[in-house]
């Protein structure tokens, strides 16, 4: 695939197709992104799994700039995606994955509480056969919209010099965040969690006649 020098999710050219690509050529991946969502590493299906590390430094869509709320604002949002997730696959595939990597520590992720964080950088550490390094920036977060759905405007870079200065900056940003990786951990696991057939059947009947139970007196009156 020859990629352009503009990526905007028109007409296929998006995100998502961009960093299939270029993953396949790249040992590790560094992520900025003021929203994350599970759903982007989902819609990347396997072509992040071979890499040697991918570090992900977020932010959040807020004005409260505290460690607990970042991390609370990306639990209640990583929730909510997988819920949504389901929508289209019920299995969840690829959420092992993911949490496995964060497990051991293949995925890396950190949130940045110094500032309001509203960066968006995908930055490739490209294999030995390949002469430069690459990198997309620009208005796409890391979310599956990000990468494949809202009208965005990214730029792909190569120049050795800018990459350098990409890498310096974010190297700085990195060691002024903080590592969330237990809080996020919590968070998959309990979609992961495997349930006895009884008891999702008892959860099913529950929600089946949730709202439908008649009240005592109607009962009393029919039974009259």
């Amino acid at each position: 695939m020859q990629i352009p020098t503009l990526i905007d999710n028109i007409e296929g050219n998006t995100l998502q197709k961009v960093l299939e690509s270029l993953l396949v050529k790249s040992v590790n991946l560094d992520i900025a992104t003021g929203t994350f969502e599970i759903g982007a590493f989902l819609s990347l299906g396997k072509t992040w799994q071979h890499l040697d590390g991918i570090r992900l430094l977020m932010g959040d869509e807020t004005t409260k700039r505290t460690k607990d709320h970042l991390i609370k604002a990306l639990q209640e949002a990583t929730d909510a995606n997988i819920e949504s997730e389901k929508e289209q696959d019920d299995a969840l595939h690829g959420l092992a994955a993911v949490r496995d990597a964060i497990r051991r520590g293949q995925i890396v992720v950190r949130v940045y509480d110094q500032a309001k964080f509203h960066a968006k950088l995908n930055l490739m550490h490209a294999q030995n056969s390949s002469p430069v390094d690459f990198a997309t920036i620009g208005s796409s977060n890391f979310t599956r919209p990000g990468l494949t759905q809202n009208v965005e405007l990214n730029s792909f870079v190569t120049d050795a010099t800018h990459i350098e200065k990409l890498k310096d900056w974010y190297g700085a940003r990195w060691e002024e965040s903080s590592e969330v990786r237990e809080e996020l951990l919590r968070t998959i696991q309990r979609h992961l969690r495997e349930y006895p057939p009884f008891t999702v059947y008892a959860k099913s009947l529950h929600t089946y006649f949730r709202g439908r139970e008649k009240p005592a007196d109607e009962w009393e009156e029919k039974s009259q």
